[in-house]
């Protein structure tokens, strides 16, 4: 494709070498005069009353990088100017901290010292990372964060929290073998397995909440 600017009777030629080159797209524009001009039909750009010296000749086309070349009528006539496709090199990212970091919510390693939890049905809770008031012990804040989860609501001062999955009954959580650093919580884990107190969330570290496969190693299922 070739590009004429004339000037004083002269004309200068530009030939921009380009792959697969679309001349419609084409502007080229003088620094000094500060007026652009696009391509004819005939693919040439045609710049009239340029004055004697040098001027700054930027070539626009989509989807390449521009460039700026100085043209002289009175030292050369013609130039040629190789256009580069527009792109860019990404610097390398390193991640060094797990999505879940600082957001109170993850999920157990699959082999641990105490039991094994390959399965997805697993959450971990970390109140100290959570925006919540933990004085209120508030159910709802605590499980928001966890699929399947509902909440009952019937002591306001949260000394017993309810809590179920998947439709059970949440009152006093008696669906969930509930346990307090390993120990069940419930006078009677079989027989009436209703949790009579909640730990106050202040001082507590994690809460692991295990389902599906991995939970048969505490026991019997309840409901």
């Amino acid at each position: 494709m070739l590009f004429a600017l004339g000037g004083f009777g002269a004309e200068v030629t530009i030939r921009v070498l380009a792959p697969d080159y679309d001349r419609v797209k084409a502007e080229a524009f003088v620094d000094n005069t500060y007026d652009s001009y696009p391509n004819n039909e005939a693919g040439f750009i045609l710049i009239g009353g340029l004055d004697k010296g040098p001027h700054a000749v930027t070539i626009f086309i989509e989807g390449y990088a521009s460039k700026t070349i100085e043209v002289n009528i009175e030292r050369q006539l013609f130039y040629e100017v190789e256009m580069k496709p527009l792109e860019s090199t990404l610097e390398t990212v390193e991640v060094s901290e797990s999505s879940n970091s600082g957001t109170g919510h993850g999920y157990l390693k699959y082999i641990q010292v105490d039991g094994l939890y390959a399965a997805k049905k697993n959450e971990v809770i970390v109140p100290g990372e959570m925006s919540i008031n933990q004085a209120n012990n508030n159910g709802r804040q605590i499980f928001a964060k966890v699929p399947g989860v509902n909440v009952q609501e019937t002591d306001a001062g949260g000394l017993q929290m309810g809590v179920g999955a998947r439709g059970l009954d949440p009152k006093r959580t008696t669906n969930f073998n509930t346990r307090q650093d390993g120990y069940d919580i419930a006078a009677d884990a079989l027989g009436y397995p209703e949790s009579y107190y909640t730990p106050a969330i202040e001082a507590v570290q994690q809460i692991e909440l295990v389902r599906g496969a991995a939970s048969l190693q505490y026991g019997t299922q309840f409901g």
